[in-house]
C-alpha cells in the first residue's frame, strides 16, 4: 500500500472521529459585553439611523469573519430597537414595518456562524437566543428610554 496514500487516510479519519466526537460547547454569555453592545448600537442607531446600524452589525461580522458573541449581542440589540421603532409608529397610527435586515432570515443567517463554531443545535441555539434576547431587550430598553 502507499505510505502517503495511508498517511492521508489515517488523518482524514483521526479528523472525521474527531468531528463526529465533537460536543457542544457551552457559550458563556457575558453581561459586560451585552451592555457594550447595546450601548453600540443604540449610539450607532442615533448618530447614523438604521443603514448606520447595518453596517456597524455588517462590519462587526465581517471583522473577524464570523459571529462573536458581541456581534450577536449587538445584532440582537439591533433587533430590538428596529422594532421598538416600528411598534412606536404603529401606536402613532403609521404603519413601519421592521426592516428586512432584522427579520428571522437574515438574522438566522448572520448569526448561524455563532452556533456552529459551537457545535450547537438547532434547538439549542434557539434556546440561547431565547435567553439572551429578554436580556438585551431590557438593557436596549434602558438606554433608549432612561426616564422609563
Amino acid at each position: 500500500m502507499n505510505p502517503v496514500r495511508t498517511a492521508s487516510i489515517a488523518a482524514l479519519a483521526a479528523v472525521c472521529a474527531y468531528a463526529s466526537s465533537a460536543q457542544a460547547a457551552p457559550i458563556k454569555d457575558s453581561s459586560t459585553e451585552m451592555d457594550q453592545a447595546s450601548q453600540a448600537a443604540v449610539t450607532v442607531y442615533r448618530n447614523k439611523g438604521n443603514p448606520g446600524l447595518q453596517q456597524a452589525i455588517n462590519d462587526c461580522y465581517k471583522s473577524v469573519g464570523y459571529a462573536t458573541p458581541f456581534c450577536v449581542y449587538m445584532d440582537v440589540a439591533g433587533r430590538e430597537i428596529d422594532f421598538s421603532v416600528a411598534q412606536a409608529y404603529k401606536e402613532l397610527g403609521q404603519n413601519v414595518a421592521p426592516h428586512t435586515y432584522f427579520q428571522s432570515k437574515a438574522f438566522g443567517n448572520r448569526v448561524a456562524s455563532f452556533y456552529i463554531l459551537h457545535h450547537q443545535t438547532r434547538s439549542e441555539s434557539n434556546a440561547h437566543m431565547r435567553k439572551i434576547q429578554p436580556q438585551i431587550q431590557k438593557r436596549v430598553e434602558k438606554i433608549l428610554f432612561p426616564n422609563g
